[in-house]
Parts: C-alpha cells; sequence; structure tokens
C-alpha cells in the first residue's frame, strides 16, 4: 500500500523534502519583493533589480546541469539546502545585511542560483531512484506538491509579513532548508558520477583542458536534446507557451482592476484558481483513462486547450465565469508539465539527465525575459481583452500544430532510442 501510494522510500523522502523547502520558498519571495518597496531604503528600482536578479539563475540551467551530472546529485541536494539555510542566517544575524540592497541582491542571486541547482537535481535524480513505469507517477506528485506549497505560501506569505515581521519569514525559510536538508540524509541512491577526467595538470593548460571539456559537455547535451525531431518541436512549444504564461500574472491583474474590477481579492482568487487546477491536473494525470492515450497527445492537446480556455476569458469578462476556465487552464497546463517532463525522462540516459534539464530549462526561460516585455509594451497599445486573445490563439495554434506532428510520429510507430551514452571529454 505504502509502495503504491508513494512509490519508495527515497521518493518519498524526496517529495518531502521538497515540500517543506518549497513552503519556504513561497513566504520568502514575496517577503524580499515586499522589502525591496516597502523599507526606508527600498524603491521601484530596487524591485525591479530584485526582480531581475531573481530571474537569471535559470539561464544558467546548462551550466548548472554540466555540473549535476558530474558530481553527486544527492550531495548537491544536501549541499544546496545547506548554503541557503547559511544565507538565510547571515541575513537574520547581521543587520548590516538587512540594510544593504547591495548585499541583499547578492545572497539572494546565490539562494537563487541553489535553489535552481537544487530543482535540476531532483528531477534528473528520479531516474535514479524510480523505475521507467513510475516516471509519470513520480512527475505529477511533483507537480501536486508545487501547487500546494504555492497555495500554502502566497495564502500566508503576507499574512505572516504584517503580523509576524520580515524576519520571521527569512527564519522560517531557513527552517525548511535545514529540514529538507536532514532528510535528504537518510536518500539512498546509486553513487555515480559521470566524470571521467582525471587530468591533474595544473595552471593554464589545465584551466585550458577544463574549458574544452566544459565546452564538448555543452555541444554534447545540445546535441542530445535537439536529436529527436519532435521533441525539438516540443522545446519550441515549450518555449513560446513559457514566453506568455510568465506575463499572466501582470495581465490577470489588468484584468482583475481595469476589466471585471473585483479588487485584489478576486485578484488573489483568480490566481489560485489556477494553481487548485493544476493540483487536479495533476491528480486526473494518473488516471487510467487519460494514461492510455499517448503522452504526445496528452502534451499537444492540453497545450491547445490551455490556449482555448484564455481565449475564452477574452470574450467572458465574468469573475465566476473566469474562475472556471482558469481553473481549467491549471488543469490543462498540469497535464501539459506532467507530460512533457516525462517524456524527457523517457528519452533520455540517466548520465546525460541534468545537462539536458538545464539546457531545457535555459531554452525555455529564454523566452520569459521577451514575453514581459512584449506584453508591458502591448499593454500601453491594446486593450487588456485583445491581448489576452492574442496569446490563447497562439498558444492554441501552437497546440495544435504539435497535435498534428503527433499524429504523424505517433502513427509511424517509430520509438523514441534512448540517447547514447555521454562521457566528459
Amino acid at each position: 500500500m505504502y509502495e503504491k501510494l508513494l512509490i519508495n522510500r527515497n521518493f518519498s523522502l524526496l517529495l518531502f523534502s521538497r515540500f517543506i523547502s518549497q513552503i519556504g520558498d513561497y513566504l520568502f519571495l514575496p517577503a524580499i519583493l515586499w522589502l525591496a518597496i516597502d523599507s526606508e531604503q527600498g524603491s521601484n528600482t530596487w524591485l525591479g533589480i530584485i526582480s531581475f536578479v531573481i530571474i537569471i539563475p535559470p539561464f544558467l540551467g546548462f551550466l548548472f546541469g554540466i555540473i549535476i551530472d558530474n558530481k553527486s546529485k544527492r550531495k548537491i541536494l544536501i549541499n544546496t539546502d545547506v548554503i541557503r539555510f547559511i544565507l538565510c542566517l547571515i541575513l537574520i544575524l547581521n543587520q548590516a545585511t538587512l540594510s544593504s540592497f547591495i548585499m541583499i541582491t547578492i545572497i539572494i542571486f546565490i539562494i537563487e542560483s541553489a535553489g535552481q541547482m537544487f530543482n535540476i537535481s531532483s528531477q534528473s535524480i528520479i531516474p535514479n531512484i524510480t523505475s521507467e513505469e513510475e516516471y509519470l507517477k513520480a512527475n505529477s506528485y511533483l507537480t501536486i506538491t508545487s501547487n500546494i506549497t504555492a497555495i500554502i505560501g502566497f495564502s500566508l506569505g503576507g499574512v505572516f509579513i504584517a503580523f509576524f515581521g520580515f524576519t520571521l519569514v527569512i527564519l522560517i525559510n531557513a527552517i525548511t532548508f535545514l529540514i529538507s536538508a536532514l532528510l535528504l540524509v537518510f536518500l539512498r541512491t546509486e553513487n555515480t558520477v559521470y566524470n571521467n577526467n582525471n587530468d591533474n595538470n595544473n595552471g593554464t593548460a589545465h584551466r585550458k583542458m577544463f574549458l574544452k571539456a566544459f565546452s564538448n559537455t555543452l555541444i554534447d547535451g545540445l546535441k542530445i536534446t535537439f536529436k529527436n525531431s519532435f521533441l525539438s518541436i516540443l522545446l519550441i512549444v515549450a518555449f513560446i507557451i513559457n514566453m506568455f504564461s510568465v506575463s499572466l500574472e501582470m495581465i490577470i491583474t489588468v484584468w482583475t482592476h481595469e476589466i471585471i474590477q473585483v479588487g485584489s481579492q478576486g485578484f488573489g482568487i483568480l490566481l489560485s484558481s489556477i494553481l487548485i487546477g493544476s493540483l487536479f491536473g495533476g491528480w486526473f494525470v494518473n488516471f487510467k483513462i487519460i494514461k492510455q492515450f499517448p503522452v504526445e497527445y496528452l502534451v499537444s492537446l492540453s497545450t491547445a486547450f490551455f490556449g482555448v480556455s484564455f481565449i475564452l476569458v477574452s470574450f467572458f469578462p465574468n469573475f465566476s465565469i473566469d474562475l472556471i476556465l482558469f481553473f481549467l487552464a491549471g488543469i490543462f497546463l498540469a497535464i501539459n508539465s506532467i507530460n512533457f517532463t516525462t517524456i524527457i525522462m523517457k528519452n533520455t540516459d540517466k548520465q546525460s539527465m541534468g545537462k539536458v534539464f538545464g539546457i531545457i530549462q535555459t531554452i525555455i526561460r529564454g523566452g520569459q525575459p521577451l514575453g514581459i516585455a512584449l506584453v508591458t509594451w502591448l499593454l500601453g497599445w491594446i486593450e487588456v481583452p485583445y491581448i489576452i486573445l492574442g496569446i490563447g490563439i497562439v498558444i492554441g495554434l501552437s497546440g495544435l500544430a504539435l497535435f498534428i506532428v503527433s499524429l504523424i510520429h505517433v502513427s509511424s510507430k517509430k520509438r523514441w532510442t534512448k540517447l547514447p551514452k555521454e562521457e566528459l571529454s
């Protein structure tokens, strides 16, 4: 019964570790942003700087992935938690640090970078602690817990800041990192490090060898990632979805304020409806009736219906209807994300998992600044309903195109071959 529910002991430890750690993250992020704008030295400029710093680490995913593939993933998980725990303590114990936004920015960058390494490691370690048949269930559990922590964190974050202050929020975050690290100490996985570089030279020669090995590994990772034509098309669609999805919070803010005029409470409820929908999506994806469809169909159709949800929103400026549509959008988004990750895992060898996930994360996140800039510019020229309609059409057509490709891909009965084993040069 236990194994059917939580797969196995190792995955349970990873799942609970992420759950606890992410609660702290979702409490911490709003607190940092609030501090940037509400403190004596705070300003919109610092808010913008910290917001920019937060989105930098995802672009370094390709670098983190290479490091992860050549180190023990378990140790990386533990060490990144310990690093974040120590940095949070520095923020708490050193009041001079809290009064210096330069120091805060540096610490936030390191914390977010460590968080990216933690996230990539936790994804790439799944094939080491579960069987291929369990990938879908494992990814759905990770998605469900991520959405639960987001709901809890966003719901309590503002309350904690208002009633208990910034310092307590940081302390809670530090404690979650410590608990997460302690749980991961008991994680048992194969102690395999895919690194055959035994060069012990020093100085310039060593640096040249390192740079050559790094560049070769990066090139190999790109070849692995784009070897499969369907996966390449899938990445393009994922790029488009993430480019526009990152601006949804901004668009929904304007939509609730100017169009349906339901105030901040309505805004929070609409955002929560997407997260709650994602919870149900993570649950639905494990239904037998859903699992009988090829994952390619599920990814493409969920993309199309995600777009359709926003097309319908643009035509119905009604809070109750929008609540339902955002809920459905959350379901489709979860189905898409879970099956997308499962496809990657099933078509990547364990020793390449870190760099492939890192490269994919860099590619997918690469469109986010572009999406924010584009939507920000459009808001000055076009009414919000038309922007939402346009985003829905682009995402919907992308999903439809992907579905056509999926039909061809599946009907050809070509099985994706396991990606070749890669070794560091």
